[in-house]
């Protein structure tokens, strides 16, 4: 107030110079700086890639793996989205990969297994499990059906000690995503669906750096 900048009349503040109003009106702010950067679809386009980019920085002990597909895979955006959602497949791989070394690892045989006292729960609460899983791990899709059960379902309390619910709902959304990087089919690959792709991607292994112990 004793610059000159505003005064006061009774109970409120007034601005005195209108050259400043104007000049101040005309500074960048924060929701300018989001209107320069994501106001329309070719500056959304181009500068999405940077805000991932930013938000895989901040994710602390990431596997080296998915680190290294992340970082391969945000280098194809914008201009080769079909890169990226090829390399979903092995981003998947890898998390999965991950959550049974933490959950049901065999380490004499090297090798995932589900322990028989989750069988016997999940009989006792009339889940739908394929008999084929009492002598032979799942492969494919199914592997996500035991990431479901293992982390709780309406019939059957969370086993997992550390994966959770927000693991299989990622880990289940990549694998739309996966099968459509594999067969795409020779359709066009829309640049929005591959970013959304790889937002799940570094979404999930946020997750997992955060869950999972020595992930990295």
């Amino acid at each position: 107030m004793d610059k000159g900048f505003v005064r006061l009349v009774g109970n409120k503040v007034q601005g005195v110079s209108r050259l400043l109003g104007r000049y101040l009106e005309e500074q960048p702010n924060e929701n300018s700086a989001l209107l320069r950067m994501f106001g329309d679809v070719h500056s959304y386009n181009n500068n999405l890639k940077a805000a991932l980019e930013h938000r895989l920085s901040q994710v602390e002990n990431l596997d080296g793996v998915l680190n290294r597909y992340l970082r391969q895979g945000v280098g194809d955006f914008p201009e080769h989205p079909g890169m990226f959602l090829s390399s979903v497949h092995g981003m998947l791989e890898q998390a999965l990969t991950l959550i049974w070394k933490a959950e049901c690892w065999d380490t004499q045989k090297n090798r995932p297994w589900i322990p028989s006292e989750w069988f016997s729960l999940w009989q006792r609460n009339e889940e739908k499990i394929p008999e084929e899983w009492k002598t032979r791990f799942p492969e494919g899709g199914q592997r996500l059906r035991l990431l479901d059960l293992m982390t709780g379902t309406q019939k059957s309390d969370r086993l997992a000690r550390c994966a959770t619910k927000n693991t299989y709902v990622l880990a289940n959304a990549l694998q739309g995503f996966r099968d459509f990087g594999v067969h795409p089919k020779a359709a066009e690959i829309d640049l929005g669906t591959a970013y959304a792709a790889l937002h799940l991607c570094v979404e999930l292994a946020a997750l997992l750096a955060r869950e999972l112990p020595n992930s990295n």
